[in-house]
């Protein structure tokens, strides 16, 4: 007990030796340790937009297979937009993760009903969210350029991207593309397309995550 009572006593004097060294407040007040928070938050939104397109890729292939984890996977990628939403409320306040929770959260259910149209051959259902799908995504990379060129802290991204403010709208079309030519011939019966055209959504959905971070 009375060791117990000394070691405590040694860390309330370590602690207030630290707190009154000039050096050890500077280091807290210094760029490096208040951009320590930034890093997790960078780390995580790029671990969740990875998240984003890999469930989106299993809901898929779920759906395809008559998956009896199907539910439960579509379940963990509308959790994975709100993880989204979060994150990127940590950074721009509550308004910002309202509308990306929001706008992510249609994409999800209107990529459903078009992989759902695909399955049943219905082209008329493939043509009208098709066209839903596309202009969800314009939403979302609109959205998102514009908050990331207006924010304060982004002076980085005004420098860099005045004169091409579409960045997050590229990618969210790219993000599209690569998918539905993915979907395609992954229902086809050549397995380099079929893999060939995955690497290129892996690549695209990767580069969209480290643009959204780098940009934080």
């Amino acid at each position: 007990m009375f060791g117990t009572l000394i070691l405590i006593f040694a860390f309330i004097l370590l602690f207030v030796w630290l707190w009154n060294s000039k050096k050890f407040r500077g280091f807290c007040r210094s760029e490096k340790f208040q951009n320590h928070g930034m890093m997790d938050d960078k780390k995580a939104l790029i671990k969740a937009w990875v998240s984003h397109f890999l469930y989106t890729k299993l809901v898929a292939g779920a759906l395809f297979s008559n998956s009896s984890k199907l539910n439960a996977i579509k379940d963990r990628l509308i959790q994975n937009q709100k993880d989204i939403g979060d994150i990127i409320g940590e950074r721009f306040g509550d308004n910002a993760k309202f509308v990306i929770t929001q706008e992510l959260t249609k994409h999800i259910q209107i990529a459903s009903e078009l992989l759902l149209a695909i399955k049943n051959k219905d082209e008329h259902s493939i043509e009208l969210f098709t066209k839903e799908f596309y202009y969800n995504a314009e939403a979302i990379g609109d959205y998102l350029d514009n908050l990331y060129s207006t924010h304060t802290h982004h002076r980085y991204y005004n420098t860099i991207h005045h004169d091409h403010d579409h960045t997050f709208k590229d990618h969210m079309h790219d993000h599209i593309s690569s998918l539905m030519d993915h979907i395609t011939k992954s229902l086809g019966n050549d397995a380099h397309d079929d893999i060939s055209s995955l690497d290129t959504y892996f690549d695209h959905g990767m580069d969209m995550a480290f643009d959204m971070a780098k940009k934080m």
